[in-house]
């Protein structure tokens, strides 16, 4: 009952085998594309780890350069501090002795 046999135009066979040959070839460029995008993934992967180190380097760099200005601030102030309290004696001597009515002792 159901072993008779179909006969099948040639034009469909044909077609048929088209769209499988298609269908194996689309299948062969997917793949292909997946190999090259996972090797591009790859490439920015390690990019990427190397810009992050790069940027972790510039960081800890940036932090001691702060220190270095922080300190080089710090002495910067108390040489100036010392500066003035330098200038204030001199300019106090320097009255003292150009005006010696009103030294040590006298009444203003």
């Amino acid at each position: 009952m159901f072993a008779a046999t179909v006969d099948l135009p040639a034009a469909i066979v044909v077609c048929s085998g088209v769209v499988t040959a298609l269908a194996a070839l689309g299948a062969a460029v997917a793949i292909f594309r997946q190999a090259a995008i996972k090797a591009s993934l790859s490439t920015i992967i390690e990019a990427n780890a190397e810009l992050r180190k790069a940027n972790d380097d510039l960081r800890a760099e940036l932090a001691t350069e702060k220190e270095k200005r922080a300190v080089l601030e710090g002495r910067m102030s108390i040489f100036v501090d010392e500066f003035a309290d330098r200038i204030v004696v001199a300019v106090m001597e320097t009255w003292r002795r150009t005006h010696p009515t009103l030294g040590e002792g006298a009444n203003t």
